[in-house]
């Protein structure tokens, strides 16, 4: 269930693709194109999640994984299935690319 102001929605993890820290709340991103926001901080996701393929790609943006379409080499990039460039911190690209053996 994600905390949203004064309630709760019920989502399915699959349909999450990706979650951005915006101050004080998150913003998630699901697969239908809708956006919900919510009052829980995104590190409080990235502990929720971690285990179900979720990444930290960047101080503001936690991905799903199976989501990512796209590594940009040349750029600390990753391009999500809704077409989004996420950034990838530079403490997190090896990382993320020896993950999916293609350093």
């Amino acid at each position: 269930a994600v905390p949203q102001s004064g309630s709760h929605e019920f989502v399915q993890l699959r349909e999450i693709i990706r979650i951005e820290c915006l101050q004080k709340k998150t913003r998630l991103y699901l697969k239908n194109g809708k956006q919900l926001y919510s009052s829980c901080s995104l590190s409080n996701f990235q502990k929720i999640l971690k285990s179900y393929g979720f990444l930290l790609s960047h101080k503001a943006h936690l991905i799903n994984a199976k989501y990512i379409q796209h590594f940009l080499k040349e750029e600390p990039f990753v391009v999500m299935s809704d077409h989004t460039k996420i950034p990838i911190a530079q403490n997190r690209r090896r990382m993320l690319l020896e993950k999916w053996s293609i350093a």
